[in-house]
């Protein structure tokens, strides 16, 4: 947010959203600023008459908001060029110059790690992936200028900040340049997710997995996400790359199983359990999926046995009908 959001056309925009959370201070700032804009707004706009816009009148209670909470769940990926240079220019330029930060927004960030902090909870901030063009054309000095602000953050409150911004990703894990959609999101949630169980008790903001393990992780973590959506060739490609890191991850030999299994290779998924349980033995469930693939051969094997026996050879018309396999053979075979 800039501050040609705030004080200007913009504000037009974007001001019905949140004024009925903003608090006094700030709704008179904006105001002060917009006066014309915003009184405009509230006597034209049938907007105003939404019932959850004249309970937010009277209470701020932000569960009554619709568009707050949760996230936006999409599977599409629309990155180009040309979308991603228009996003660009409106986010980053005010015409031919670099935009400044709003004053409003480091105010009130200012305000909500001095809550947090006051109520015990550590700050930790994260940069999520962009996709590759977008980052090349992201201007020099704003980034210097964000390198600069969460340095001042880091002295002035200890905050950290965890960059992800240049994560690895596949094209369509990316909503559009600035944002992953439900696909990147889980990958971004998994490295999360690591680096949370990897916190020791007593040093709670600690940030090494985020530089040894963040890229040999990656491959992994991307491959799981398309293992959950059953996209099983291109999770086995992620997992091989995976591999190649050196990760010894008993839950990369599982799911390759799982894999194999799903497509019929059972000897295949079965040396891959066993190298789940050679990282693992105590993995109950590879355990348990080992003991069902065998039974699964030993089925198939049996069948195989019964089909034999109930083949008849008929040497004259040069084949053999195996009734139970429902398949005819050459004779003599």
């Amino acid at each position: 947010m800039y501050e040609s959001h705030l004080y200007g056309e913009n504000i037009e925009k974007r001001f019905h959203y949140y004024q009925t959370i903003l608090p006094f201070e700030a709704y008179m700032e904006l105001m002060q600023y917009n006066f014309d804009v915003i009184f405009s707004k509230l006597i034209h706009s049938k907007f105003y008459l939404e019932p959850w816009i004249v309970s937010q009148l009277f209470s701020k209670d932000i569960s009554t908001i619709p568009f707050l909470g949760g996230f936006y769940r999409s599977y599409n990926s629309r990155v180009s060029l040309q979308s991603t240079s228009a996003m660009i220019s409106r986010l980053f330029f005010n015409g031919e110059e670099v935009q400044n930060f709003s004053s409003l927004q480091e105010k009130y960030l200012s305000k909500l790690i001095v809550l947090l902090q006051s109520r015990g909870i550590e700050v930790v901030f994260i940069n999520t992936p962009v996709h590759p063009s977008y980052y090349r054309l992201i201007p020099r000095r704003f980034l210097d200028m964000h390198e600069d602000y969460m340095n001042k953050l880091s002295r002035q409150y200890a905050v950290e900040c965890i960059d992800l911004s240049t994560l690895e990703l596949p094209d369509e894990f990316y909503g559009d340049g600035n944002h992953v959609n439900t696909f990147g999101a889980g990958v971004v949630s998994r490295h999360i997710d690591a680096w949370l169980k990897s916190i020791n008790d007593n040093d709670l903001i600690d940030l090494n997995y985020f530089v040894t393990d963040e890229k040999i992780n990656n491959n992994f973590f991307i491959g799981t996400v398309y293992y959950s959506y059953k996209k099983y060739r291109k999770a086995l490609a992620s997992f091989n790359l995976a591999s190649g890191d050196n990760l010894k991850n008993e839950q990369l030999f599982f799911l390759r199983g799982n894999i194999s299994a799903a497509k019929g290779r059972l000897e295949e998924a079965i040396a891959f359990y066993n190298k789940t349980l050679e990282t693992n033995d105590k993995f109950e469930e590879a355990a348990t999926k080992l003991s069902t693939v065998k039974k699964r051969m030993d089925i198939i094997a049996q069948q195989i046995q019964k089909t034999k026996k109930s083949c008849v050879r008929n040497p004259m018309m040069g084949y053999t009908y195996c009734p139970l396999g429902n398949y005819i053979k050459a004779a003599g075979s």
